[in-house]
């Protein structure tokens, strides 16, 4: 199985994603994980058999051209039958992509640290994992789309991941920063960039339900 990571991380401030990502695949999984920077996709990234698209320290709402670049391979994999997983940023781009500019939005506040995520029961990426569950997150847009594809909400926030026809995801949380590793990486982040912080982590997360998830979505 080939797997593409699209990491939305241009410059790589922060930590970089699509390494975390793939080390957080199984290990033969991980073997067959290609990263790329949305810049670079070519006719050759067309055929994967499963897209995953990072997080971004980007804001959606700049509308720059490699964001636009990317729509048009996400709708090149959805005619193509390629599930898709889209985290954080790669969630909205998705979110922006199905359901139109008016499906993203500025949040009140930023929401950064760990969080308590409830889902819907029978959601297949979700399989496995304790309902309700801790995750850990850092946003400052977020994304509304429809109800009958809204997955999960958080106390802060209603719309926090969707199931579209096809196998495309969209979650707004990290599942690789679910470990403690993770969680010092958002730390720096925030020393590193000055955000403000509204959500400490106070609520546990675990490494291994981060990669339950990846993994749901992979041999899904």
């Amino acid at each position: 199985m080939s797997i593409l990571i699209v990491d939305n991380n241009l410059h790589l401030r922060g930590y970089p994603q699509g390494l975390i990502l793939r080390a957080h695949l199984g290990l033969k999984e991980a073997a067959n994980a290609a990263i790329v920077n949305p810049g670079a996709l070519s006719e050759r990234d067309c055929e994967p058999d499963r897209v995953i698209l990072t997080g971004s320290t980007a804001y959606i709402r700049q509308e720059n051209e490699w964001m636009d670049r990317e729509r048009a391979f996400i709708d090149a994999w959805m005619k193509r039958g390629v599930p898709i997983l889209g985290i954080c940023f790669g969630a909205q781009l998705l979110a922006r992509h199905l359901f139109g500019k008016e499906a993203i939005t500025a949040l009140p506040y930023p929401i950064s640290g760990s969080i308590r995520i409830r889902y819907k029961e029978g959601t297949s990426l979700f399989e496995g994992l304790p309902n309700p569950f801790g995750g850990v997150t850092t946003h400052y847009e977020g994304f509304i789309v429809p109800e009958a594809y809204r997955v999960a909400e958080i106390d802060e926030w209603p719309h926090y991941a969707f199931s579209f026809p096809g196998g495309i995801h969209g979650v707004q949380f990290h599942p690789e920063l679910m470990d403690r590793f993770g969680k010092w990486l958002v730390r720096i982040q925030r020393q590193l960039f000055d955000r403000h912080v509204y959500q400490d982590f106070d609520v546990k997360t675990r490494g291994a339900d981060g990669r339950r998830l990846l993994a749901n979505f992979v041999r899904g």
